[in-house]
């Protein structure tokens, strides 16, 4: 609508981002329930105003009148994946179907093929018994195809983490927060930049990321500078080697986690490894940050070994998230 005007959020004026983010949350949570997992607002500040040599991040806000309406985010990997950019659309629930989302869609997919990106990710996340979404008719009729179904699971804190998960044949579990030991970083780094190739991608266009651990320690310092906490619990085989890991994200300003990467090296499956680690870090998540109500998981209906692994911790599915994927020309 010829009112309508789009142009980059200004995310160091506080009454400007405050009113961008209270229609983003709004956005984000309509119709989903208490399940939304929503990224707090100091949290997004963070990752719009500290960009790194692994990405950079960009919003714009559609205005009508003196009124923000719409907010769509970018984001640019920098050391990987320089051939696509992903993003998020959040219309105020007031203003649907005036024409907001679909402005907002056309700067965010003009920045990408500026940026000399030929791919656009985003991300449309609802609940699990909706006959039909109006994100999904969004995204189809705007050319783009659904590339990637995870579900959105959920398990409630406290939780009792009583499985019985031995050590078995002589392997064992280690678990850090914030900053990998040294002795650990190289294989850890090793590991991390298989997890494209071993985990369920459906019909992304993604490649591997090349983690090292330069790039590690970097990105560790970038989560202590926003405040986010980071769990991670890794298996040690017999031979000492690193051979697996699990993750858990905690925003500063968040009261739940997020279960991040797992990953069990091929050749050491069948030892219940990414049920130890799992259950190690659910434990050490309880044991450090003892007031978080939630840990939020995605995971592939195809991962039929990780989804009997969450099973076996409590976890419940509650939601779906698509992943809609376009080449641009």
């Amino acid at each position: 609508m010829s009112d309508l005007v789009v142009r980059p959020l200004d995310v160091l004026d506080d009454a400007e981002f405050a009113a961008a983010y209270d229609v983003f949350e709004r956005a984000e949570k309509h119709g989903r329930g208490e399940y939304a997992s929503v990224i707090g607002a100091e949290s997004l500040r963070g990752t719009l105003t500290r960009p790194t040599s692994m990405r950079v991040q960009s919003a714009w806000a559609a205005w009508r009148g003196s009124t923000i309406v719409g907010v769509t985010t970018l984001t640019l990997p920098l050391a990987d994946n320089t051939h696509l950019a992903s993003g998020s659309v959040s219309v105020d629930p007031d203003h649907r179907r005036t024409g907001v989302g679909g402005a907002l869609l056309d700067k965010a997919e003009d920045c990408v093929r500026r940026a000399g990106r030929r791919v656009a990710v985003f991300e449309v996340t609802y609940p699990a018994d909706a006959a039909d979404w109006p994100g999904t008719a969004f995204a189809a009729a705007r050319g783009y195809s659904m590339a990637l179904r995870e579900a959105h699971q959920i398990l409630d804190l406290p939780a009792a983490i009583d499985l019985d998960v031995p050590a078995r044949d002589g392997y064992r579990v280690v678990s850090w927060l914030d900053r990998c030991p040294e002795e650990w970083a190289e294989a850890y780094c090793d590991l991390m930049s298989r997890f494209n190739v071993e985990a369920p991608t459906g019909d992304l266009d993604v490649e591997p990321n090349a983690w090292t651990v330069a790039r590690l320690r970097e990105t560790e310092a970038d989560l202590a500078a926003r405040g986010k906490r980071f769990l991670v619990s890794a298996a040690v085989s017999p031979e000492g080697d690193l051979v697996g890991y699990t993750e858990i994200g905690v925003n500063a300003d968040d009261p739940d986690g997020f279960q991040g990467e797992t990953l069990v090296d091929p050749t050491h499956r069948g030892h219940r490894l990414g049920l130890a680690v799992k259950a190690a870090n659910l434990r050490q998540l309880q044991a450090v940050l003892p007031d978080h109500r939630r840990v939020h998981t995605f995971v592939s209906p195809a991962n039929d070994a990780m989804n009997a692994v969450n099973r076996a911790l409590g976890f419940e599915p509650v939601e779906l998230c698509d992943e809609w994927q376009r080449h641009l020309t």
